[in-house]
């Protein structure tokens, strides 16, 4: 790699150099400079990239401790009040709601735990287990701890899977 001066700098520059014939020669020089500009554009984008996404992971941690803290104490309220500790409820009603709501909490909790797992995913935090599964398995377990809610809800799930599908690369967690 050569350089040339040009005014506020020097300009970076390839030089190719080869034989027309046997007594003649020739040189092709080539600005590098566009080069050398996107490859401090594209890395300027990248740790921007990181910076952001440093950020988000941040962001997200303080928000699901924020949020973790309220619901578990919903969870532990509705909990206490499902087991009558303190007296019973006078309507059945209720026992059903406080489920509901114990369960919704859950469901929050869970969701902001596969967020936080998604975010350490995306910025090498947390390293993927992949191993060999059965995805009729997979499926069959996922089905199965959707079922209480969806006969809560009175919704049918069905699945329809090959039974001789290969297995499959994944982390279970």
């Amino acid at each position: 790699v050569l350089a040339r001066e040009r005014k506020g700098g020097f300009v970076p520059l390839s030089m190719t150099m080869g034989r027309t014939d046997s007594d003649h020669f020739f040189a092709v020089f080539r600005d590098l400079s566009p080069i050398k500009r996107s490859e401090t554009e594209l890395l300027n984008a990248r740790r921007s990239a990181e910076r952001a996404t440093s950020a988000k992971t941040d962001a997200l941690a303080r928000i699901s401790r924020e949020i973790r803290e309220p619901l578990n104490t919903i969870i532990g309220f509705a909990s206490v009040m499902i087991e009558e500790r303190f007296g019973s409820l006078v309507n059945d009603r209720y026992a059903a709601y406080l489920k509901d709501i114990r369960a919704a909490g859950e469901r929050a909790i869970a969701v902001l735990d596969d967020i936080v797992s998604i975010s350490g995913i995306e910025t090498g935090q947390t390293q993927l287990k992949l191993v060999s599964q059965n995805l009729n398995d997979m499926v069959e377990q996922c089905v199965g701890a959707l079922q209480p809610q969806a006969n809560r809800e009175r919704v049918i799930i069905r699945t329809s899977l090959a039974r001789t599908l290969p297995q499959v690369l994944a982390d279970t967690q």
